[in-house]
């Protein structure tokens, strides 16, 4: 089974948020990039956010987002005593 970790720390007005999936690091040569979604309570639809590989072949990807306490472009809208949630789907290829 694939290990996938979430972290995910607010600092100030800002979401950081790092995965840790070594299956993700398609590219061993390149810098790779994930995407994960990001809601809230008050913002159920939620924004996409890309994160970044640290180095090659790391498997540790970095992000942040904006917490904006009104609705903002690039931010995701979050009133005092919302759940922010940060969802990473795992695609899994197999051959038959």
């Amino acid at each position: 089974m694939r290990q996938v970790r979430i972290s995910v720390d607010k600092k100030d007005d800002k979401l950081h948020i790092m995965v840790e999936d070594p299956a993700a690091s398609i590219n061993p040569s390149s810098i790779n990039t994930v995407t994960v979604t990001v809601t809230s309570t008050s913002d159920p639809v939620g924004l996409k956010v890309t994160l970044v590989e640290t180095k090659p072949n790391s498997g540790v990807f970095k992000g942040m987002i904006k917490i904006s306490s009104k609705p903002m472009a690039g931010a995701i809208y979050a009133r005092p005593g919302d759940k922010v949630k940060v969802k990473y789907e795992v695609m899994e290829t197999v051959s038959i």
